[in-house]
């Protein structure tokens, strides 16, 4: 009885191999094969792309005062970058925008000086981001901040 089993066995393996076998070879002989070995393409929907925005001002968790500088490097479309200052409940509180200085070395900077009184918020972000062709955001940083409500003097920057 075992002995049987064993045959079937391996009349079974031998089928599965001489099926695979011929599988292997008819691949080979159509072409099949190549186009089996090539990658696959996933198309997700997101546009990848190879903008970036560094912040070097300001830093996360720092104190800020009017006025503050938004700086730092990027690789953005259209030279142009926005900044937005929003208070704890997201609303927008500032907005400005920047133009990109590239450099002899191809390196491009930038900075704002922004101006605030504030004395109802002493959190926030700060958003600095760029538009691609179409109109839509990229490279987006975000950073939270404080800031330092004792600040007299300075004028408001209205949201625009």
């Amino acid at each position: 009885m075992k002995t049987q089993k064993y045959i079937i066995l391996l009349a079974l393996a031998a089928l599965v191999a001489t099926g695979c076998a011929s599988l292997i070879n008819e691949n080979q002989n159509t072409g099949a094969s190549a186009s089996n070995n090539s990658a696959l393409t996933v198309d997700d929907g997101i546009q990848k792309n190879d903008y970036f925005i560094r912040l070097t001002s300001p830093q996360k968790g720092q104190v800020l005062e009017s006025p503050f500088l938004v700086g730092g490097e990027t690789n953005i479309p259209g030279q142009v970058i926005y900044v937005r200052v929003k208070n704890p409940n997201g609303d927008v509180v500032i907005r400005e925008q920047a133009s990109v200085k590239e450099d002899e070395d191809g390196k491009s900077a930038f900075g704002v000086l922004i101006r605030f009184v504030f004395s109802a918020t002493d959190k926030g972000t700060v958003e600095v981001y760029a538009k691609d062709s179409s109109g839509k955001e990229v490279a987006l940083k975000t950073v939270e901040v404080n800031f330092d409500t004792s600040s007299s003097g300075s004028v408001e920057n209205p949201a625009q």
